[in-house]
């Protein structure tokens, strides 16, 4: 992990929180051997884990005293989680980070609820189900519907100008037309 100004102490987070850490593994398990390993694919599994920890910074804010992420994954805590990914990905102006959001978020939860099974945790495996069960029922229309249509109207609504180049090209061209256009007129008159 990086530590850079604009991802202060989130570095710390992915490494301290277990459900990040199993999130990260989880999607470098998926890229193979250490060796067949891009870079890149690993630095996208990185930013992919500070948005967790941006989630789960702003989700404490609501909070008196630091949780990890676990425990927001439960049924009491759905719509906090809900509220604050809408937040976090209108505040960027990231249409796309809020589906993405939602996409980790129920990685997370099937993650805890596969941590829970093994540790023959029943009660919290239940908790981890059940916000599957409401995330899968409310998601959509609380932060993902929301967030294409956004995505949406942004691409209707972007208007693509032709650069300064293209526009001086285009007079010079057009002037030309039209001198050659006037030359021959003349010559015909004659």
């Amino acid at each position: 992990m990086k530590e850079t100004k604009e991802n202060s102490g989130l570095k710390k987070i992915c490494q301290e929180d277990e459900l990040i850490r199993q999130f990260g593994l989880y999607h470098l398990g998926r890229l193979g051997p250490t060796e067949e390993q891009r870079l890149k694919d690993q630095d996208n599994i990185r930013t992919k884990m500070r948005t967790l920890a941006r989630l789960l910074v702003r989700l404490n804010e609501e909070e008196l005293f630091s949780h990890p992420l676990s425990h927001f994954i439960c049924p009491k805590k759905i719509d906090l989680v809900a509220k604050t990914a809408k937040e976090l990905y209108q505040d960027s102006g990231s249409s796309q980070l809020g589906i993405s959001l939602g996409h980790y978020t129920k990685q997370v939860s099937l993650l805890k609820s596969s941590l829970c099974l093994r540790r023959q945790d029943y009660g919290r495996k239940q908790d981890a189900k059940e916000f599957s069960e409401m995330f899968d029922a409310e998601w959509k229309g609380k932060v993902s519907s929301v967030a294409n249509r956004s995505k949406r109207l942004k691409a209707m609504n972007k208007s693509e100008l032709p650069s300064a180049e293209d526009l001086v090209t285009l007079k010079r061209f057009l002037v030309e037309k039209n001198k050659n256009s006037n030359r021959k007129e003349h010559t015909y008159i004659c």
